[in-house]
Parts: C-alpha cells; structure tokens; sequence
C-alpha cells in the first residue's frame, strides 16, 4: 500500500490527475507481469529526451494495483487500472521536498509524462509505458534482500502521521542498534544512546539517555517537532517492519518513522 506522500510542515499533497481514459474493459484488469521494482532507463517527452542521471535515479513499485516509487528527488504513489494493453493511473500523490533545480525540472518532466502515460507493454525484464508524446522504459531491478534490523546503520528518511508523509530537517537524523543490545542515533537536532531487547517484530526501549538540546536549551524551529517525534515513536517501545532497505517504526497512534538502510 502507499501512503499519502505531504510536503513538510504545511503537509500540502501534489495532485496530478492522468489524462488517459479508462479502458472498455472491467477495472483493475490482471497485473501480475507488472509487478516488481522497476528503474526508468531512458524516456522523452514532446521537450525531448529526459536528462536521467544515476545520482538521482528514478523508480517505479508496482503491488497489484498499487504504484509507488521515486521520481528523482520526491516519492510518490498512485493506483493503476489496466485493460489488456490500455493503462490507467489515478491521482499521483508526491511528497514536496527541495532538490537542486535540475533535479526537480527531471522530476517535474517525469510526473508529467506519467500523467500522460495511456499504454503498456511488458517484455522481459523490461516495462515500457507511452502515452501522447511521452515513452518511458523502465528495466526491472532485481530484489532487495531484507536488511538486518540489527547492526544496520538506518538513515531517517520521513514521518509518518496517519497517512500523511513528511520529509525530514536537520544534520543526519538516523539509528542504529548495536548486537549489544545498546542503541544510538540522532533526532535531527540531539543524539540519544540508550539499551533495548528484540521479541520478535517488537522492540523494547528498555532506557534511553537524550542529550540536551543546543540553542539555548531548545531545537530549532526546523527539527523541534520532528525532535519530538523521533523520541515519542522511539519511546519505551516500537514495532518494527522491514521491506527490502526500508524500515518501518511504529508505537500505537498515528506516528511512525521510515529509515533507508546506509
């Protein structure tokens, strides 16, 4: 499933509707051959071919008729219908985080030319979707193994709140959990260390030492509620659910935090 990708703190969600038109067929036809991880290996669009660099790589997920993926600097997340060779998103949902302007003219052709998207072809190892004036190919990327809970270094990558997403501020915000049994990381703003014990997907935070704030006793503005966020989802307590290099943290409520593995 995909969330509700929002900008930062305004939570503000980009809306880009397709302009393909559904297909004769029932909704949400067969997708199987789609599924997979996929990397767009070249695309044009009316402007000409995109500027596709491996710094900033551009990705598409398909689970069904889920879509979720990174469009250069953003992630984003929609939902397919297919009818044989006819192909259908719905509203693309991106997160609003600032990259250099050439990444983001990348991305902003590339959501485009999504939006524009109408057909599919599927040949192996390779997805190639085209629509009016628009083609992207995408190779399919082999599968990531599960990355260890323990002993990985995991670098915040955003918060969770409900099923809004919101990039992250701050120095190199992350966590690692040591085979010892010790924790550390940094919420942005101030580094904690502390001890916790692994019953199956559960951790449990059995101490946690925070160090004071900078700036006179408090966060800046930028990473105060991401500060506490951090520390609140941490807790005395989370569940923690691995997908390939990602890692999801939650403790009950809305809050929850997503690390990529380093």
């Amino acid at each position: 499933m995909y969330p509700r990708l929002a900008a930062t703190a305004a939570l503000t969600v980009v809306l880009l509707s397709s302009c393909a038109q559904p297909g004769t067929g029932s909704p949400g036809g067969a997708t199987d051959d789609l599924d997979g991880s996929w990397r767009l290996a070249s695309a044009g669009d009316a402007d000409g071919p995109l500027p596709l660099s491996a710094a900033t790589p551009v990705t598409l997920a398909v689970d069904g008729r889920e879509v979720s993926g990174r469009s250069a600097c953003n992630h984003y997340g929609t939902r397919l219908e297919r009818d044989g060779d006819r192909l259908r998103l719905g509203q693309v949902m991106v997160t609003e985080m600032a990259c250099p302007p050439a990444v983001m003219t990348l991305e902003q052709r590339y959501l485009s030319a999504l939006g524009a998207v109408d057909a599919v072809a599927v040949g192996e190892r390779r997805l190639v979707l085209t629509g009016a004036d628009v083609r992207l190919e995408f190779d399919l990327d082999p599968p990531v193994r599960d990355a260890d809970l323990v002993g990985t270094a995991w670098s915040l990558e955003s918060l969770l709140d409900g099923e809004s997403a919101a990039s992250v501020s701050g120095g190199r915000p992350g966590l690692v959990l040591h085979e010892d049994g010790t924790l550390e990381g940094e919420t942005g703003c101030r580094s904690f260390r502390g001890e916790y014990a692994v019953s199956g997907p559960d951790v449990q935070v059995l101490r946690i030492d925070v160090d004071p704030s900078p700036e006179g006793g408090t966060c800046p503005p930028a990473t105060e509620s991401q500060d506490r966020q951090v520390l609140a989802v941490l807790g005395d307590g989370f569940r923690a659910v691995i997908q390939g290099d990602l890692l999801t943290l939650t403790a009950g409520g809305d809050l929850g935090l997503v690390f990529r593995a380093e």
